[in-house]
């Protein structure tokens, strides 16, 4: 860790070369009320048809903190949202009290949705911006949650 953070120095953030199995490991040896520190830089996730999309699932009180990390879709993600057919790029669930910070979605064109947030009560996202999805695909979803901001 670096200064209480769980960081990955080797997660290529180029725009170019794809982030998505280095980010999703580093997502999942993140433990609950862990801090994950991505840092500036943009982030291509997917860069082939069908790729899992990223998952944020049950760590409640962790924050990620992108420091203006722009996460960028390279491809269609295969998971679906839980309550629909709609293809999800990154589903943050049963994670209550999460904080999200400072962390962008560039959907360049990608036919999915951006962010969802499900069952996750007390939920914070913060300076959090979203663009470029295509076919009417929605850049933030929540649902099933308490009190989230």
């Amino acid at each position: 860790t670096d200064q209480g953070y769980v960081t990955d120095s080797t997660i290529p953030r180029n725009g170019v070369d794809d982030a998505y199995p280095k980010l999703a490991a580093a997502l999942a040896r993140l433990k609950p009320r862990e801090r994950l520190y991505l840092g500036p830089g943009e982030y291509r996730c997917g860069t082939s048809a069908d790729w899992p999309g990223l998952l944020i699932e049950n760590l409640p009180g962790a924050v990620i903190i992108g420091d203006g990390a722009v996460l960028k879709w390279g491809g269609v993600p295969a998971r679906t949202a839980p309550f629909s057919s709609n293809r999800v790029a990154l589903t943050v669930r049963g994670s209550p009290g999460i904080r999200i910070a400072d962390l962008h979605i560039n959907g360049a064109g990608v036919e999915a949705g951006g962010v969802l947030v499900h069952d996750c009560d007390d939920y914070e996202v913060d300076g959090f911006q979203a663009w470029g999805h295509a076919g009417g695909s929605w850049q933030f979803g929540a649902g099933r949650n308490k009190r989230g901001r």
